[in-house]
């Protein structure tokens, strides 16, 4: 199921407008178009601005956006590569792992036997007289304090040098340096709980405790602590919807919570999905709250194109995926495939063809019931997820590099 996933996202090239749109320091979309900069500010030296779009070359990396977003936690991956120095020429190769109770790393040279990776770093001693492809195999494994986790990586590393280049018949100004890794290994990654946008105090974990602790005992999954929490939430906010009052404004997000059941406010996306991220929170389950919006604005107005929403993506440690939960729907599928990240969902929301397929898990406060139907059986509304540009906007405590020890 993850590699029908995985081949629905590759070709899906308008998740660069969505994942730009996300993070303020995404570089790698460095041409997308935007509304306040026209094409033909970036190329004046055309004659013309067919010619203009005709010469446009755009470059993106659709799994890359798409994983600065949307990683887990890895067992090991790579956190530099560079040449070694003048003195000793070779390659410097960095390890690490945001896994929970990473230690150490191990290496072995061939079939020798495994010892400690110093500053978890790698050297490759290379020779650049060499006429010959030098071709040579590490062990790297990552130790963590629960030894059911451990996993050993297969680094073969080759080097073609210039003269063994020629030697084959070829012609190369550098040396060429192919790393193969086996699991494959990625470069750099996100730590989920930098998404985290409330961060609960010891009394707000208290009264989460109190109030829907007893939902949760003996639960270890951390989707089906979100699940419980937001089903309790609508029942227990069940008309209490309505237009929140200014009195919400300077609460935290329990206090939201007891000012709304006392029925002093009435509450919408906005509030729901706050007080759902921080109970969430309180309970371990992490989780990045974010608006949904397309709008263009002015010194004078702010113009919605559609509607906007506020909602929460939850992170499953367990399945080491981001699940989309909004309220009453609990999760989304592509058929049998699932559950969804908000994104997928979105993705999936406007493609007619892939939307023939899109489920959604519906949970009824008045009957407690859940069902699983076709998204153009639910109920309410989607509006909010209809059209190619909208954005996605959420808080990140971090940067898109690696965050590893």
């Amino acid at each position: 199921m993850k590699f029908l996933r995985k081949s629905l996202l590759m070709v899906c090239v308008v998740v660069l407008t969505i994942l730009t749109a996300m993070h303020p320091n995404s570089t790698n979309d460095q041409y997308a178009m935007s509304k306040e900069k026209p094409v033909s500010a970036e190329f004046k030296d055309q004659e013309s601005h067919e010619a203009q779009v005709r010469s446009r070359q755009v470059h993106f990396n659709v799994m890359s956006n798409y994983r600065n977003y949307y990683a887990g936690y890895e067992p090991l991956c790579f956190t530099a590569i560079t040449p070694g120095p003048p003195d000793a020429y070779g390659l410097h190769i960095s390890f690490g792992s945001n896994m929970p109770g990473f230690s150490h790393i191990e290496y072995a040279k061939e079939d020798g036997d495994y010892q400690v990776l110093k500053n978890n770093t790698l050297f490759v001693a290379l020779d650049r007289e060499l006429d010959v492809v030098y071709d040579v195999t590490y062990q790297i494994k990552p130790v963590f304090s629960s030894p059911e986790k451990e996993l050993v990586y297969s680094i073969n590393v080759n080097c073609f040098t210039i003269k063994a280049i020629e030697k084959l018949g070829g012609t190369r100004a550098k040396d060429i340096i192919k790393i193969r890794s086996d699991p494959h290994i990625n470069y750099g990654t996100n730590n989920p709980e930098n998404w985290m946008t409330f961060i609960p105090k010891e009394s707000e974990i208290a009264f989460a405790q109190k109030q829907w602790g007893h939902l949760l005992e003996g639960v270890s999954s951390d989707y089906e602590k979100a699940m419980i929490l937001t089903k309790a939430l609508m029942r227990e906010l069940r008309g209490h919807g309505g237009l929140p009052q200014a009195l919400l404004r300077e609460l935290r997000a329990f206090e939201k919570y007891e000012a709304i059941t006392a029925g002093k406010s009435g509450y919408a996306c906005g509030q729901y999905s706050e007080i759902f991220s921080m109970a969430c929170n309180s309970f371990g389950v992490i989780n990045r709250r974010g608006f949904i919006h397309d709008n263009l604005q002015s010194d004078e107005m702010f113009i919605e194109l559609g509607s906007s929403h506020l909602v929460t993506e939850i992170f499953d440690r367990d399945l080491n995926e981001w699940i989309f939960i909004d309220s009453g729907r609990l999760g989304a599928y592509l058929g049998d495939v699932g559950p969804l990240t908000l994104h997928e969902f979105f993705l999936f929301m406007n493609q007619p063809n892939r939307r023939s397929r899109l489920k959604i898990l519906y949970y009824d406060p008045v009957k407690d019931e859940e069902q699983m139907m076709h998204v153009d059986d639910y109920p309410g509304t989607f509006r909010s997820y209809i059209g190619w540009t909208k954005g996605f906007h959420t808080r990140y405590r971090g940067t898109t590099q690696a965050e590893i020890p």
